[in-house]
């Protein structure tokens, strides 16, 4: 719904079955694999990084892990995806970074904002 709630306090929404309730701390940043899972496609990664900027202004640093999911951790076989949120009233950058030797298994990142966020969103400066 794009309601937000001051922490603090109890709220009481509404919760039905086809429509479970998601409540997420502003400036969250959720990273998910949205490849689609069978066998056939195991193979297959693709990132989408759901985006919960802050209302007014604020920052946020999040790290995620990527390795291949076979091989012994090794400077080669992990990497570090670093995804930095900055807000303000006006817009949202976001800035990527990869820490590490490996080669992720995917090319690029699909940003999604809340539908009721206006701001515009940059990433990497573009």
């Amino acid at each position: 719904t794009g309601t937000w709630y001051e922490g603090g306090q109890y709220v009481t929404v509404p919760a039905p079955l086809n429509r479970i309730p998601l409540l997420v701390k502003a400036g969250s940043i959720i990273p998910l694999n949205t490849a689609q899972a069978s066998f056939k496609t195991k193979h297959l990664d693709e990132r989408t990084v759901n985006l919960y900027p802050h209302p007014n202004s604020g920052k946020t640093v999040y790290r995620f892990f990527e390795d291949d999911g076979i091989s012994v951790i090794t400077d080669n076989s992990t990497a570090f995806v670093v995804i930095e949120m900055v807000t303000t009233k006006e817009k949202i950058e976001v800035n990527v970074s990869i820490e590490g030797n490996f080669r992720l298994p995917y090319d690029d990142i699909e940003f999604v904002l809340p539908a009721t966020e206006k701001r515009p969103l940059t990433v990497n400066k573009q």
